[in-house]
């Protein structure tokens, strides 16, 4: 039967309404418009048209007409776009194609100039309906994309729906249906989303038109009656007509002619109701069809010349397509030849004129036959040609082989170059990477060098120094001691002693280092309190620091545990402290402060003694620097102490630092880890 699908879904679904019961009285309008402000009047004057489009399109553009005097009274642009497209709609609905295409058009352009997106998608569809009408299926298009465009970009979703069912009806028409479902559903998935459940039933009845096309009726039936459903329950009259059009289209196809008729003649007396024009030119068509199947000849002309009657009174140029094609096959039926020919060229021309696909496929197949007598004609020249062009393809055959085989050689020339430079640069890499380990390698050399150097240095003359004071000292009093008196007995006792002290110490220090150096010392971590190991160490150097009357105080706050190595950390405070001592002037003091941030210990010890430059600072922790002087007393050191306290620090993952100003004083830091808690 008549695909009939436009005339049933674009006009529901641009201007599917709640119904209302709104009624027009001349009178009582005024009576309203009365206590309204202009602005107020257009904007209900075009509400009020809108709700007319469908109940009586008339009187719609009356409203509308009023509306768009108002506007370009106050030249309120964005209201004329409005009124404008109002008017147009309701021309649309009285069949006015023309008409409303220029009101359409005029409100496009308004709105493209004020800015107005939301109106200018809407036009855009208005627009698209129209070349489909029309059957300009390529300008249809491309409103209803511009639509979308439009839509998307301000997230008007329901305006985004209303374009992909536009476009689905472009793909309907053009007889791609498996693309026209596809966007029928994305329409429609928006409209659930939104709650829109009258626009539910045009989708429905798209989907089901579409889907008889290919044959699969039991969604076709299923998807009718579910619009039939939304329109009864909505009261949606032209819906009504609709539906059971297209349920009476099922049941042709499935050639229940009884059931067609019932359904066709109800949707008839509905149409004739709200005088829909359009909607009765299918009816007519769609009766002239059944009973045409039917053999009813005389009421088969009789409901298409009703159909031809009002489809040429309202222009519209898709349904005399089918029209004059239903006119010529009936009077070819009846071989009655010239009414039938005169039939098929009017159908052939307005089919051209919209050039539907089935009008190109029946000029396909007339060139077809027209080609068919003229090519046995060429066929012998081409026999000839085809001699000539098979030596002509061997020779270039043989040309392409003679190209092909040389560019293969330069491409794997290019090739073992291109390979030969690669393993060039990865030499080169490796080259510069070996070069830099090198460079690495000489450094910590020369540094290796420079500690050998001071080492040597140190037990060629801190170690030996001592052993000659040793040497004397004995010899002296091997030789002498019967001349001797008490006194210098002992003086020479003590410096032997001071001596053997300085040699054991400076011999400590040098095996501490040296197994350091080597990985010798293990350490090994146990919680425990530092601050009882400071006062450990200010007892143990209690006489030294008394000698010079210098005061020892811990401010380090008690039970302050850590965890490391207790004897290497012991090692450390006791080395910091004498050289506290070594370096305090007479009557001097020395502080211990401690500090505790993020899990980390930090422990200083201030004195306010000689201090020291930058550049010897710079000098205090390299062995090979050879860096060493003596304190306030003249006490020797061998440099080698403060080397140590910093590996044993930095073995325990701390820093070991130090800040001085000559003549006030220095302050040693070195940071241990502290436990998971200070237990208190």
């Amino acid at each position: 039967m008549l695909r009939h699908i436009k005339n049933y879904f674009i006009l529901l679904f641009l201007f599917a309404l709640t119904n209302t019961n709104a009624s027009w009285d001349n009178d009582t309008l005024s009576e309203h418009l009365k206590i309204m402000s202009a602005n107020e009047q257009i904007e209900y004057l075009v509400d009020l048209s809108k709700k007319y489009i469908r109940k009586d399109p008339a009187v719609g553009i009356t409203l509308g007409e009023k509306a768009l005097a108002l506007t370009r009274k106050l030249n309120d642009k964005n209201g004329e776009g409005k009124a404008l497209n109002v008017v147009g709609a309701n021309q649309w609905k009285l069949s006015n194609s023309e008409i409303a295409l220029d009101n359409i058009r005029q409100a496009l352009s308004i709105f493209e100039k004020t800015g107005n997106e939301r109106e200018q998608a809407l036009v855009c569809q208005e627009l698209g309906d129209d070349f489909i009408d029309k059957g300009t299926y390529d300008q249809a298009l491309v409103f209803f994309i511009k639509s979308i465009d439009i839509s998307k970009k301000d997230n008007y979703e329901d305006l985004t729906a209303e374009g992909n069912n536009g476009i689905g009806l472009v793909y309907y028409y053009t007889h791609q249906y498996e693309k026209a479902i596809e966007y029928y559903f994305e329409a429609l998935k928006l409209d659930k989303k939104l709650g829109a459940v009258p626009k539910f039933s045009s989708l429905y009845n798209n989907l089901a038109v579409t889907y008889s096309e290919i044959k699969d009726y039991a969604n076709a039936k299923k998807y009718y009656e579910m619009a039939y459903d939304i329109y009864v329950k909505t009261n949606n009259k032209s819906g009504m007509g609709i539906a059971l059009s297209n349920l009476g289209d099922l049941y042709y196809t499935l050639k229940d002619y009884d059931n067609c008729l019932k359904v066709n003649y109800q949707s008839l007396k509905i149409n004739k109701e709200i005088n829909s024009k359009f909607s009765l030119v299918y009816n007519y068509i769609n009766l002239g069809q059944v009973y045409g199947a039917l053999k009813d000849n005389q009421k088969a002309f009789l409901n298409y010349r009703l159909a031809l009657q009002l489809a040429l009174e309202i222009n519209s140029h898709t349904q005399l397509v089918d029209i004059y094609s239903f006119l010529s096959g009936l009077s070819e039926s009846q071989k009655n030849y010239p009414d039938a020919l005169e039939y098929y060229k009017l159908y052939k021309s307005y089919n051209d004129s919209i050039f539907t696909k089935s009008s190109s496929d029946k000029l396909a197949e007339m060139e077809t036959k027209y080609e068919t007598v003229k090519r046995v004609k060429e066929n012998e020249q081409l026999k000839v040609q085809n001699e000539l062009n098979e030596h002509r393809i061997k020779s270039q055959l043989i040309l392409v082989i003679v190209l092909s085989t040389g560019f293969t050689l330069v491409l794997i020339l290019l090739l073992i170059i291109l390979s030969s430079r690669r393993k060039l640069k990865k030499k080169n890499i490796q080259i510069e990477e070996q070069t830099i380990e090198i460079n690495q390698k000489n450094k910590s050399l020369e540094i290796l060098n420079k500690t050998k150097d001071r080492l040597f240095s140190i037990i060629a003359h801190d170690l030996r120094n001592p052993f000659t004071s040793l040497l004397n000292l004995s010899e002296i009093l091997a030789e002498e001691i019967d001349e001797l008196n008490k006194e210098e007995i002992k003086e020479m006792v003590s410096g032997i002693n001071y001596s053997s002290k300085s040699v054991y110490g400076l011999t400590e220090n040098l095996l501490k280092w040296s197994r350091m150096q080597l990985g010798g010392i293990t350490c090994k971590p146990v919680i425990f309190d530092i601050s009882v190991k400071i006062n450990e160490a200010i007892i143990l150097f209690a006489s030294n620091a008394s000698g010079k009357h210098i005061e020892i105080v811990n401010n380090c706050r008690q039970k302050l545990f850590v965890c490391a190595d207790e004897d290497m950390v012991f090692s450390v405070i006791q080395n910091l402290l004498s050289n506290a001592i070594k370096f305090s002037h007479e009557e001097g003091k020395i502080l211990f402060n401690s500090n505790f941030r993020d899990g980390i210990v930090e422990i200083s010890i201030t004195d306010n003694g000689v201090g020291m430059n930058n550049l010897d600072l710079g000098k205090l922790f390299k062995v090979e620097e050879n860096y060493t002087t003596f304190g306030t007393n003249n006490e020797k050191g061998s440099g080698l102490g403060l080397s140590i306290c910093k590996d044993i620090i930095e073995l325990h993952k701390g820093t070991l630092g130090v800040t001085s100003l000559p003549g006030k004083g220095s302050t040693f830091s070195f940071t241990l880890p502290q436990t998971d808690q200070i237990i208190s």
